[in-house]
């Protein structure tokens, strides 16, 4: 468990924001809201705090770009950061993230997503309990997305792994366990196998004017929130409406996040 309360002079940024952290946890909210504090403090950069904090030196905090030696090349700047035995790991990211026909060039001719890539390759090999995430997929293009969700998810089994990010890319049900909610100084968690209601997008040869259940159109689609203990009811209700197309909505739909960031 952990316990933080976090203020720069009078200003305060988190007020007893009481968590626990599962096998992936995204951390959501605004700009400013003190995601990135959040995470200095989960990694022990950042101190001067009050309460108790159950990561510190266990963890391994991803590396901005400022972080790494620009003169040097990629493999310098890993046996730099890395021991031999986390170095020999970092060898089988290099070939995943594909970078390396790159990786004895100097740094500062990398683009900005290669160096993303480099500062991944560091922060994932590091043999920590902790794996701590501040956007990790800002300059990544699509592709390297979907091949860093993959090795997180394997990640997840090995270690706890903190993401903080806006990017819609990065949210995966077989990814994120839990979200934390930064609004307003407090931070409110939900487990995403504990959400009570789920979200159906449905589409009917008949037009519905009336409805037990709420709903909105968007697209030729009503839109139906239906709490989970009304599931069966809700499809013997729909169903008198000859229902061409009946779909879950995914859990890292804007729908879903919206109502946990407003809950």
């Amino acid at each position: 468990m952990n316990k933080i309360s976090k203020s720069f002079d009078k200003n305060i940024v988190l007020y007893d924001a009481d968590f626990s952290l599962s096998n992936c946890t995204l951390i959501l909210g605004e700009n400013g809201s003190g995601k990135t504090t959040l995470l200095r403090i989960l990694s022990g950069i950042c101190k001067k705090y009050a309460g108790f904090n159950e990561v510190g030196s266990e963890a391994s905090l991803l590396l901005d770009a400022s972080c790494l030696f620009l003169f040097k090349t990629g493999l310098e700047n890993l046996e730099y950061f890395l021991n031999k035995k986390e170095l020999e790991k970092a060898y089988e990211y290099i070939k995943t993230l594909k970078i390396d026909e790159y990786i004895n060039k100097r740094v500062f001719k990398y683009s900005n997503g290669m160096k993303k890539k480099l500062g991944l390759i560091i922060s994932m090999s590091r043999n920590k309990k902790y794996l701590l995430l501040d956007e990790p997929t800002n300059s990544l293009d699509i592709d390297s997305i979907k091949l860093l969700k993959e090795l997180l998810i394997n990640e997840k089994n090995n270690r706890k792994i903190v993401i903080a990010s806006h990017d819609i890319k990065i949210f995966d049900e077989k990814l994120i366990d839990s979200i934390l909610v930064i609004k307003n100084n407090k931070l409110l968690q939900k487990m995403i196998n504990q959400l009570d209601y789920t979200f159906f997008k449905v589409k009917t040869l008949e037009e519905i004017n009336e409805s037990i259940f709420k709903y909105d159109v968007e697209n030729n689609y009503y839109i139906f929130k239906v709490n989970n203990q009304e599931i069966m009811e809700f499809s013997e209700y729909v169903c008198k409406y000859k229902v061409i197309e009946m779909i879950k909505i995914d859990y890292f739909d804007k729908r879903y996040l919206e109502e946990i960031y407003n809950g």
